[in-house]
């Protein structure tokens, strides 16, 4: 039986097999730069120029809502490396008596949910209890005005 080569990454040649990226070189460092908190402290003339590109290309970029997603998906995992500090924080502040710390640790860890009950009172939809309806606030009406 003869050996059959298998694709290995969509090419069997042996070479990488390079993924087409969604975004260049100049937009992913706009990405970079743009997700992080207040853009780094740059105006986005200054982010543009970081970028080598002008203005106007970086806001047509940023119409664009596939490059704001990736900017928000960016962002979102700054946000993430920053948790462990954030949690320790949260912790330290619980510890010292704040309620609304301890509050929020417990929703974390999922020892305490946020429950609201809601009692539905049910009323007939009949004609009858429509027309009677209609009459109550026909009167509410009549004693306001």
């Amino acid at each position: 039986m003869d050996a059959v080569p298998q694709k290995i990454g969509g090419c069997n040649d042996g070479k990488l097999n390079k993924r087409r990226r969604k975004f260049g070189d100049k937009q992913i460092l706009a990405i970079e730069i743009l997700s992080q908190p207040k853009r780094g402290g740059l105006l986005y003339s200054q982010v543009a120029d970081a970028v080598g590109v002008d203005e106007k290309t970086l806001f047509r970029w940023r119409q664009n809502p596939e490059f704001v997603e990736a900017i928000t998906r960016k962002a979102i995992m700054n946000l993430h490396a920053d948790l462990p500090e954030v949690f320790s924080a949260t912790l330290n502040r619980a510890k010292a008596g704040e309620v609304r710390s301890v509050d929020l640790l417990l929703k974390l860890v999922g020892l305490m949910v946020d429950k609201a009950e809601i009692e539905v009172a049910e009323k007939g939809n009949s004609n009858e209890d429509i027309a009677e309806d209609i009459k109550r606030l026909k009167e509410m009406l009549n004693k306001q005005g």
